[in-house]
């Protein structure tokens, strides 16, 4: 489970980065608006997650705390409709998406467990 871990994070790293540079040409990308700073954002995440991807413990680390993150962005977003503590605004499909992400990455890094 340890090296998938560490697999996953590099694969959705890089998918974080194509995304980011592709929403500085694509402003909807799936029906979901994009702005300079969701692109930089997305960018950086990609890298922190490139990052944190050698090691098992920095993969699982990095995927709950930004599984954590990703949560937080997505309640604000639907609470406030779309408007991120007035950095950036989402839309619906934004938040579904933060949602999304913030499952995935909860449900990875708490059920992974490096066995003895």
């Amino acid at each position: 489970m340890t090296h998938f871990v560490k697999i996953f994070v590099k694969l959705v790293s890089a998918l974080a980065i194509l995304a980011g540079i592709a929403g500085f040409f694509v402003t909807d990308i799936m029906g979901i608006a994009t702005d300079t700073i969701q692109n930089i954002i997305f960018i950086v995440v990609g890298i922190l997650g490139v990052n944190a991807s050698g090691t098992y413990g920095k993969a699982r680390m990095f995927l709950i705390l930004f599984g954590l993150l990703f949560g937080v962005l997505a309640v604000i977003g639907l609470v406030n409709s779309g408007n991120i503590l007035g950095y950036y605004q989402t839309n619906v499909n934004g938040s579904l998406l933060h949602l999304g992400i913030s499952a995935i990455f909860l449900i990875m890094g708490l059920g992974s467990r490096k066995k003895a």
